[in-house]
């Protein structure tokens, strides 16, 4: 026998070992299956929401791995809506343990028959344990949901039409973060027809974001309300992106609040042309189950080719219309939602990026009901300044780092408010400490709005406790409260990744929910200064033009689909390849925020690092991670020098990976520069 057929020979039989080898030792692993699937109500109808449960078995050889999440997903129609992640204990061979749902958008009932599956830890997505086999972690089953009782949406009864002349919009900045972002919007009456022009900045009303940001035009509705308006036409320079025109029915003026938003898209959006959905939870994110989308042509597919919206509410059954001649209207879907008598209920525009405008025009409004009448302006009011602020690098209260007076527990750490100049991006968390004074007496619904980790204590009592990485989710606790009293209030949060959020809000029978004013928060001690964020007014040159930027390497300005008004830069994963802004005014000197938007080549894309240099120094070794919808920001602090000298480069070296795509519109230091002075501050533990 020749050498290459030894050597051939000893490769095959080594192959062949090792295999062997492989699958004995994966015989070995632990299985887990799916052997049953429930829901309740058992017997939905359209407009219930579900709760899913999952039984997985451990049928291989082995034990799970314990302190390991045990994960379930639920899709219904191939969407998924709920998952599983709270199970860590392990599972012995042949022990089972059922599951329910912990996280997710939620299903909302649609009538009809769908497909429902259930993964356990499936290797697409979460993949945490080795198993012997990954082919039957699935089970797939019918969920039919029964039509909606008819005589429970009173469809037989018209209600009465509210005189044009007493439809008074009252307008305003929804999201309570005006003062870092300046105005949001505007709205225009025309009094001819009851025509509208909003124009709106900030962010998509309802859409994964637990706390809108965006203009609203709105009249106070009490019990059930019919309320119709023709959209005539959507302006959005971002024509793939979700730009809309918004009928909107909120609990409150609050922008975590619960709503239901109808939406009638901008022409070419990704999502189609309109839908029907909302918000069940305060802080929450979009549930919609399945959108229906408008038919016949579009909602605006082109100029003077017009799309009324129409929503009602019936007791807790909110139904959505849509018509293209105002006359003849199509249904969409009917969601239940529990919500308070008196609702905001108008219109309002949906943009996409925060300091991009979208417009709307509306005209023909009516609306059907009874206006609310205005509750009483409260009389009582306590003369806090906001509770004592320990900051603290490190998610369990590492390394101190200063004290102020906040005087609102109202924050959202990734756009900058208020963000303090010597804390991180992440891995941070603050003490919050004082009293709380009621304005009125009875029960009062006390809601974290948190990104990640929270912990509250009142009146020495812990009410909430979720210390844990999560995304935004609004946790509550019901408390009896008596008027002008001072009760110990204590706040503990964390944040351990890229990101975060604390908003404290209340609601009462006497007030909807709203963030709780300074005037009732009172700080456990005096001596620190109160903390207020100042509004860079001086902007840097404007980085949106080519000519300020500088490309080396392979990098290119090419078109990317991300974001079609403006051209971006590629930055290859070649050595050298790299981009510079030049001619920075740093005007005084000092900090300043800058923005970076990128974007993803596509959506198998996990990450990109690459080196940043200001003024041709290193500062970071950045992952970009998109957050899978193609882009991402990544918030940058730096000291400028005074003048136009500086410089900022992100740069592809040898130890750096991965394609990235930057934005020329994504860059300036529209955020707050915060004074670092000893008067703001104080600097002992």
């Amino acid at each position: 026998m020749g050498k290459t057929k030894i050597y051939l020979s000893i490769f095959i039989l080594s192959f062949i070992f090792n295999q062997c080898t492989f699958i004995r030792s994966n015989e070995n692993l632990c299985d887990l299956i799916v052997t049953d699937v429930y829901w309740k109500p058992e017997n939905p109808s359209e407009g219930d929401t579900l709760q899913f449960f999952a039984t997985i078995k451990n049928i291989g050889k082995s034990a799970s791995p314990k302190e390991t999440i045990h994960g379930v997903i639920w899709r219904v129609n191939k969407g998924t809506v709920n998952w599983s992640d709270y199970h860590t204990r392990s599972l012995k061979p042949g022990e089972s343990v059922t599951l329910t749902t912990s996280g997710g958008s939620g299903y909302f009932a649609i009538h009809g028959t769908h497909n429902l599956q259930v993964f356990v830890d499936p290797e697409w997505d979460i993949n945490r344990i080795a198993e012997s086999d990954k082919s039957n972690n699935a089970m797939a089953v019918q969920l039919s949901i029964a039509e909606p009782d008819e005589s429970s949406l009173k469809m037989d009864y018209e209600l009465p039409l509210i005189a044009a002349n007493k439809i008074h919009l009252k307008s305003i900045d929804l999201g309570g973060y005006s003062n870092v972002r300046g105005v949001m919007g505007s709205t225009i009456e025309v009094k001819q027809g009851k025509a509208y022009t909003i124009t709106s900045k900030g962010h998509e009303v309802g859409l994964h974001s637990p706390t809108d940001w965006h203009h609203f035009a709105y009249v106070a509705l009490e019990d059930d309300f019919d309320i119709r308006v023709k959209v005539d036409e959507v302006i959005s320079p971002f024509t793939n992106y979700d730009g809309a025109a918004v009928l909107v029915a909120r609990e409150s003026l609050d922008g975590s609040a619960r709503i239901l938003d109808l939406k009638a898209l901008a022409p070419g959006s990704l999502h189609g042309n309109g839908n029907f959905s909302g918000r069940k939870v305060v802080g929450g994110n979009l549930f919609s189950g399945e959108d229906k989308l408008f038919s016949g042509g579009g909602a605006i597919d082109k100029p003077g080719n017009p799309v009324w919206l129409r929503m009602r509410r019936t007791g807790n059954r909110f139904l959505a219309y849509y018509s293209h001649d105002g006359a003849n209207w199509n249904s969409l879907n009917s969601i239940y939602a529990e919500m308070p008598q008196i609702m905001y209920v108008g219109i309002g525009v949906s943009a996409f990026k925060f300091d991009i405008p979208v417009t709307a025009r509306f005209s023909e409004l009516s609306v059907s009901g009874k206006l609310a009448k205005d509750k009483p302006v409260r009389k009582t009011q306590g003369k806090g300044t906001g509770l004592l602020a320990e900051y603290f690098d490190g998610r369990n209260f590492d390394s101190y780092l200063f004290t102020r007076i906040d005087t609102l527990v109202d924050f959202n750490f990734v756009y900058g408010d208020p963000v303090d100049i010597r804390m991180g991006y992440e891995n941070y968390s603050i003490r919050w400490t004082g009293f709380l004074e009621p304005v009125t007496s009875g029960k009062h619904t006390i809601w974290a709005v948190v990104d990640d980790g929270a912990k509250v204590w009142i009146d020495e009592e812990l009410v909430i406790d979720s210390w844990k990485d999560q995304a935004t989710i609004g946790l509550s606790y019901d408390v009896e409260l008596v008027k002008d009293k001072k009760y110990p209030i204590r706040i503990e949060y964390y944040d351990g990744k890229i990101g975060g959020k604390f908003r404290l809000l209340w609601q009462n029978e006497n007030f909807p929910l709203e963030r709780i004013p300074t005037s009732q928060l009172h700080p456990a001690e005096t001596n620190a200064e109160l903390y207020s964020p100042k509004v860079q007014t001086e902007r840097i040159t404007q980085l949106i033009e080519a000519e300020n930027a500088e490309l080396a390497g392979s990098a290119r300005v090419v078109y990317q689909p991300f974001a079609s008004s403006s051209q971006t830069v590629e930055i290859p994963a070649e050595n050298g390849a790299g981009l510079t802004w030049k001619g920075i005014d740093g005007g005084k000197g000092g900090v300043h925020y800058f923005n970076i938007i990128y974007y993803s080549p596509n959506p198998s894309w996990l990450e990109s690092i690459k080196n940043i240099y200001v003024n041709s120094q290193l500062i970071d070794q950045y992952h970009f991670f998109p957050p899978g919808d193609g882009g991402g920001s990544y918030f940058l602090k730096v000291a400028l020098e005074p003048g136009k000298e500086n410089s900022i480069a992100i740069v592809h070296e040898e130890n750096s990976r991965g394609n990235l795509f930057i934005d020329f519109l994504g860059i300036d230091n529209s955020f707050p520069v915060l004074p670092v002075l000893p008067a703001y501050y104080k600097n002992t533990p």
